[in-house]
């Protein structure tokens, strides 16, 4: 109950964790109780655990993005580690703030994920054509809808590179030794006989 930020609200819980041990008494029924409830609070846990995971990385995200300071990020710290109900409202509360400052920077928050994107389609060896196939991306159009638009662009792009991981990169060490190559062999190209 300590972890979870949890107050005793039923009689039962409150027998549980009152200072008066010789008073609870070892029942059939309070030991079912007792699992019963200690299954609910590790549910708890687990879920609060899981919220707040998902907390830290769009907040991760959003200071990327939004290009926060580290000093600013750095006064979060003790909230990006543990899971407790104070840490929950805390990272709840950075999430919206940090939703409220991504609308009001959505040309500059649209800018950076175009960067992330420009990046993955290098990764992933797009075409022109494959890229000019996602069309907001030439948008001049800066709203929310754009803004979405881009979010799941890159999401799809990620999971498109890490689908395909392995892949990407024998390519890519096959381009860095293939020029290599042409860098290395460039000497005997220069020097080859001319025909007659």
């Amino acid at each position: 109950m300590e972890e979870l930020d949890h107050v005793p609200e039923t009689s039962f819980e409150k027998d549980v964790v009152g200072e008066d041990e010789d008073s609870f008494c070892l029942s059939r029924d309070n030991i079912t109780s007792l699992k019963l409830l200690l299954c609910q609070l590790e549910e708890r846990k687990v879920e609060n655990e899981a919220t707040c995971e998902s907390h830290r990385e769009k907040i991760q995200q959003l200071w990327n993005r939004l290009q926060v300071p580290q000093e600013e990020r750095e006064l979060f710290n003790e909230h990006m580690v543990t899971s407790r109900r104070r840490n929950l409202e805390a990272l709840q509360t950075e999430v919206q703030r940090l939703e409220e400052l991504k609308l009001q920077n959505i040309r500059n928050v649209t800018e950076a994920i175009r960067s992330e994107i420009a990046v993955f389609w290098e990764k992933c060896f797009f075409s022109i054509e494959q890229q000019q196939n996602f069309t907001p991306y030439f948008s001049e159009d800066f709203n929310e809808e754009l803004l979405a638009l881009h979010d799941a662009e890159i999401q799809h792009l990620k999971q498109h590179y890490e689908d395909h991981k392995e892949l990407f990169e024998g390519v890519q060490k096959w381009e860095e030794s293939w020029r290599l190559y042409l860098e290395l062999d460039k000497p005997n190209m220069n020097h080859q006989p001319e025909d007659e």
